[in-house]
């Protein structure tokens, strides 16, 4: 399927992609129904979500990639550089009116990933970019307990060219396990109140 370089919207509760889909020097932007939590990575399809494994991943060519849930959430399993080798520009996970976005697993993206949730934004997994990596908790303001929270020594944030912003709106709070790493070629921002628990503090 190919948009002939033209903006792509496709909206379901799940998508099978058995070939490619184009976008080419265009958006291509997935969206689900009010509700419906979506998947990013990984192998197989998970029941009663909407789910883009790393094989049909690797499938989408565009230039910005935007995956919507809006109410839902968003959870990223394991992404490789591969695999995202035909999107270029950014990622965007947007969870933004009252979802949440979980970094389950390691990830590594080539472009710049921004993510943004109502609720909250876990890591559980490291993060890497070639470019900017934004995450943002607490977009609605709604609930002191919204948090970006990056947890343990294992989960790494990194970014290579660009900078590693985690910031929260409203009555959000960035919580930080720690030890951690994190890197960024253009610098660290932490946009709001912060919590540090765990060895090393």
């Amino acid at each position: 399927m190919s948009s002939g370089n033209s903006v792509m919207t496709l909206k379901g509760s799940d998508v099978v992609l058995n070939g490619s889909v184009s976008s080419g020097l265009s958006l291509t932007t997935l969206q689900v129904c009010s509700g419906v939590s979506m998947e990013l990575g990984g192998s197989g399809h998970a029941v009663g979500s909407f789910v883009l494994d790393r094989d049909e991943l690797s499938r989408v060519s565009s230039t910005g990639l935007v995956l919507e849930s809006p109410s839902g959430s968003i959870t990223v399993l394991s992404v490789s550089t591969q695999a995202m080798l035909k999107v270029s520009g950014y990622v965007l996970l947007n969870a933004s009116v009252s979802g949440t976005v979980l970094f389950s697993e390691p990830s590594a993206f080539v472009p710049s990933v921004k993510a943004y949730a109502g609720k909250g934004i876990v890591v559980n997994g490291s993060v890497s970019s070639e470019g900017s990596l934004v995450l943002e908790g607490a977009w609605s303001g709604e609930d002191v307990l919204n948090s970006t929270y990056a947890i343990d020594a294992s989960s790494y944030l990194s970014s290579v060219t660009g900078s590693l912003e985690l910031e929260v709106s409203g009555q959000g709070r960035i919580r930080v396990g720690s030890p951690g790493v994190w890197s960024a070629g253009n610098g660290i921002t932490l946009g709001g109140p912060v919590d540090v628990s765990g060895s090393g503090v």
